[in-house]
């Protein structure tokens, strides 16, 4: 692997008073005490001695007032006389070195903003390093995306006086809550797979959930039936919320962790445990979230319910506003028959009526007729007989 080299311009601007950063939470004022090809060491009254990561500085701005720099250089520069006062600051080649000397003492990972966290520096791997918290626990950051690391003063003197004093090792004498023992990242997250993580802290990008599949390029997060693929590149920091990472170390890390008390005693069985608990949160969430859509559904087919309803009602009331008008039509049209039929009757009663006073008319006629026929034939016969 290629060695990286700091930046030319950089070596230019040592022992110079700059503004690394034009602007921004990383941005600090300061003088230039040493530049290294992965670092570069800032001091200033606020920070004391700040170690930039070289690859993540965007500018370096110059600057002319002299009166900072000869304060700074003095506070900066050993005493001969009072070493325990003014010490110098960690002689080291490399970034990882610099955070390998801080390990076991208290340190500031970055200057502001979701990533920049103050804790204990528990341990430094090949490309990451753990940080135990007060508020977040254990944290794991990925070296790459540190841009700058300080300790505080107090600590930063008794780091020093011990790399003096060739005690270095004896830093880490406190107790250390349980942590991963990977050597690497890779190694790190295979560790962490079926377990409740947070990639990211508490920043836009932030993921929580169950780390279920990770590759050589990716990983995937599991969260309230949402998919996340995350490349591993942009992963700054990983911490565990929920699981622990061995079952040793859960029965010694929280007595009112359900799950830690249900461990069992060897890395099978907690690994066991713990794709148990994740996968029940995860299989709570999501009952959780069918409820919530079955109770959307019901809400649903209500207002579709009540919508037909009142289409319903609509209708009826439409229809009974129709039988009135369609009853008269009906009374209308009945009369109007009725009316008609009547006529009919009438016309026909009076052709009946004019019938029979014709007929026997014309019948009597013809009697008579015939009887006056009859006599006068009788009359005629009469006479005859007389002549004879």
């Amino acid at each position: 692997m290629e060695k990286e080299t700091a930046p030319s311009y950089l070596h230019s601007l040592a022992g110079r008073v700059v503004r690394v950063y034009k602007g921004g939470p990383e941005s600090r004022m300061g003088y230039i005490v040493e530049v290294k090809p992965e670092h570069l060491v800032l001091f200033n009254d606020e920070d004391g001695f700040l170690y930039y990561n070289t690859n993540h500085i965007k500018s370096v701005c110059d600057s002319s007032q002299d009166d900072l720099k000869d304060k700074l250089l003095q506070k900066s520069t050993t005493n001969e006389k009072d070493t325990s006062e003014h010490l110098p600051h960690i002689q080291a080649e490399s970034f990882w070195d610099v955070l390998k000397t801080m390990e076991g003492h208290t340190v500031r990972i970055n200057r502001g903003g979701h990533h920049s966290k103050v804790g204990r520096l528990v341990s430094v791997k090949d490309d990451y390093l753990v940080l135990e918290t007060e508020k977040d626990g254990l944290l794991y950051y990925y070296i790459h995306h540190i841009k700058s690391v300080s300790g505080s003063k107090k600590q930063e003197k008794l780091t020093l006086k011990m790399m003096l004093e060739g005690n270095l090792a004896q830093a880490d004498a406190s107790e250390t809550m349980p942590h991963a023992k990977a050597e690497n990242m890779e190694s790190l997250l295979q560790e962490l797979q079926y377990r409740w993580v947070r990639i990211n802290g508490e920043g836009p990008e932030s993921i929580e959930g169950v780390l279920s599949d990770n590759s050589a390029s990716s990983l995937t997060i599991v969260a309230n039936q949402h998919v996340y693929q995350v490349p591993l590149f942009h992963i700054r920091t990983i911490s565990q919320t929920i699981a622990q990472v061995s079952s040793d170390d859960k029965a010694n890390k929280n007595e009112a962790n359900s799950a830690a008390k249900t461990s069992s005693t060897n890395n099978e069985k907690g690994d066991s445990t713990n794709k148990q608990t994740a996968n029940t949160k995860q299989n709570n969430k999501q009952d959780d979230s069918k409820k919530q859509e079955n109770g959307k559904k019901k809400e649903e087919a209500n207002k579709a319910e009540k919508v037909e309803e009142k289409k319903h009602d609509d209708n009826t009331q439409k229809n009974d506003r129709k039988k009135p008008e369609n009853e008269t039509a009906e009374k209308q049209g009945d009369s109007q028959k009725k009316s008609a039929e009547k006529k009919v009757k009438m016309k026909k009663a009076e052709k009946e009526e004019l019938t029979p006073a014709v007929f026997p008319a014309n019948s009597m006629l013809q009697q008579t007729v015939e009887f006056i026929s009859k006599t006068l034939n009788i009359a005629l016969n009469n006479f005859t007989g007389l002549d004879r």
